[in-house]
């Protein structure tokens, strides 16, 4: 495995340290091939990522993308209970049409 350094411009500011890099490359037609995996990102900064992966060649024309570790980033609220206070400062009288959740257990 080599380390891969890739420069960015417009970084997502959600990528971190874990999340796993792809690469997809646009043809005459604007079309995008399927996302070919770079490897696992080791290090970030506001300009560009290191990659640990296969030096498979990526270029500068190249759409990048990163996919989140599925095991570590989980979306929803973890635990057996949880509460929620909901304010507003507004002085009229204000209306909650839904609220809703995904919870995940967190043991059992």
């Amino acid at each position: 495995m080599v380390r891969i350094r890739i420069s960015t411009a417009n970084q997502n500011v959600s990528v971190q340290v874990g999340d796993h890099a792809y690469y997809s490359t646009e043809d005459a037609g604007g079309n995008l091939s399927a996302p070919i995996h770079i490897g696992e990102i080791i290090s970030v900064a506001p300009s560009y990522i290191d990659v640990e992966g296969f030096g498979n060649g990526v270029s500068n024309q190249d759409y990048i993308m990163f996919k989140k570790n599925n095991q570590v980033n989980k979306s929803g609220i973890k635990g057996y209970y949880s509460e929620f206070k909901f304010t507003t400062s507004s002085t009229a009288p204000q209306e909650l049409f839904s609220v809703g959740s995904e919870v995940v257990e967190s043991s059992k």
